[in-house]
């Protein structure tokens, strides 16, 4: 935490030497709006920042966040892509855990909704 907001930095194992940092998400909650803001920064493919918002308070226990669409290009030189929405649920696991789904739907007209990742995570101070 710092202020108001939390401040996530995921790195790969492979970059915990060379502290490379693979994400960045920030996570705050705007009292006039009464609903979660996050914001994410992922070097990991060329999605630039991606900006999600809650549509209420939260529980005390989860959050849940939807994203705005977005084009995810295929792998390589390759200037193709696909639309796909995005949400994504945080649930506080205890007072020092944390698990974070990623749902994705296609925009095709069929609706289908997957769990593309999940993230399971220990907190700890800076």
């Amino acid at each position: 935490m710092f202020g108001s907001m939390l401040q996530e930095i995921l790195r790969s194992l492979a970059g915990i030497g060379r502290r490379a940092v693979a994400c960045t998400d920030m996570l705050a909650y705007n009292r006039m709006e009464k609903r979660w803001g996050y914001v994410s920064f992922d070097t990991r493919a060329p999605v630039g920042l991606m900006p999600a918002w809650s549509n209420d308070v939260g529980a005390a226990d989860a959050i849940a966040l939807v994203f705005a669409p977005r084009a995810v290009p295929a792998p390589g030189s390759a200037a193709i892509g696909q639309l796909l929405r995005m949400e994504q649920v945080i649930r506080f696991s205890d007072d020092t855990h944390d698990v974070k789904d990623q749902y994705f739907t296609l925009a095709d007209g069929n609706g289908t909704r997957w769990l593309a990742h999940r993230y399971a995570y220990q907190r700890r101070a800076a």
